[in-house]
């Protein structure tokens, strides 16, 4: 066992450490921006840890920590495709999606001096409840929409010009999701 993480390989090689091993069991924690000095932003941080998964062999162990219900549930739903098939993809980009709307929503939240839970709510145990891949599909698109409504509805409240345009960028980020996922969902026969 040995712990890997994004930061550079060496001087020279600005690559993440973690994409020279070859895992059977990846344990993602948290991903967060870290490293500047590396990283232009979140977007090119998220894609080192997309890299990673995709270095995990079908046959090997993803462990992915998330406070996102929808993200969680997504784990359980990408076992039900081929590993890196398109459904498979499409559902891991957006996984990947909720993981990082899921931590800006608590960087905004602490900013503001808010408290906010990590608890999953409901939502998780009912996603996981539904049967068959595409009714999965349709439930989380019905997630991903009401999540739509209440960004546009904070939209509508919020002043602070940062935390709307983080705002706009989680909700253009589930509008890509639902989009992608009504698609999938339509290509799905149960």
């Amino acid at each position: 066992m040995i712990e890997g993480d994004e930061y550079d390989s060496a001087y020279f090689d600005k690559t993440a450490k973690f994409l020279k091993y070859l895992p059977d069991i990846a344990v993602v924690n948290n991903v967060e921006f870290d490293h500047a000095d590396i990283y232009a932003d979140f977007d090119a941080v998220t894609l080192a840890f997309r890299r990673l998964v995709n270095l995990v062999p079908r046959r090997g162990l993803l462990l992915v920590g998330s406070d996102s219900p929808g993200a969680k549930a997504l784990v359980v739903f990408m076992a039900e495709h081929a590993r890196a098939g398109e459904a498979w993809r499409v559902l891991r980009q957006v996984q990947a999606d909720e993981t990082h709307n899921c931590a800006i929503v608590g960087k905004l939240l602490e900013r503001a001096g808010a408290d906010y839970s990590h608890a999953t709510g409901e939502f998780y145990d009912k996603a996981i409840a539904v049967t068959g891949r595409r009714r999965r599909i349709e439930f989380l698109v019905r997630g991903l929409r009401w999540a739509v409504r209440e960004f546009e509805q904070a939209l509508e409240r919020i002043g602070d010009v940062e935390a709307q345009d983080a705002l706009v960028r989680m909700r253009d980020s589930h509008l890509r999701s639902i989009a992608a996922c009504e698609a999938l969902a339509r290509s799905l026969s149960d």
